[in-house]
């Protein structure tokens, strides 16, 4: 990648979103964990949460379907961070 290449990537505003959302992410996660948060379920609410947003961007921005198995995936992944906080 040539360094023009670099910059036209960096001032994409979709690119500007993503650090944005990014560093809002970070953001929340220091804010919930020095509110003394158990860092266990933190981490594994933070990972299904991972996991059904790239689903859904790829549904939104790159027309990807839901297959049964990922529809299966995001239930269970609800259902285990509902469990966690039991």
């Amino acid at each position: 990648m040539s360094a023009s290449n670099f910059w036209t990537a960096i001032r994409n505003p979709l690119m500007i979103a993503v650090v944005a959302l990014y560093l809002l992410q970070i953001a929340i996660f220091l804010y919930v964990f020095v509110k003394k948060a158990e860092l266990g379920t933190l981490g594994i609410i933070q990972t299904a949460l991972y996991a059904i947003i790239v689903i859904g961007s790829g549904v939104l921005f790159f027309n990807e379907s839901i297959t049964l198995i990922k529809g299966i995936g995001i239930g269970l992944a609800i259902v285990g961070v509902i469990l966690i906080n039991l």
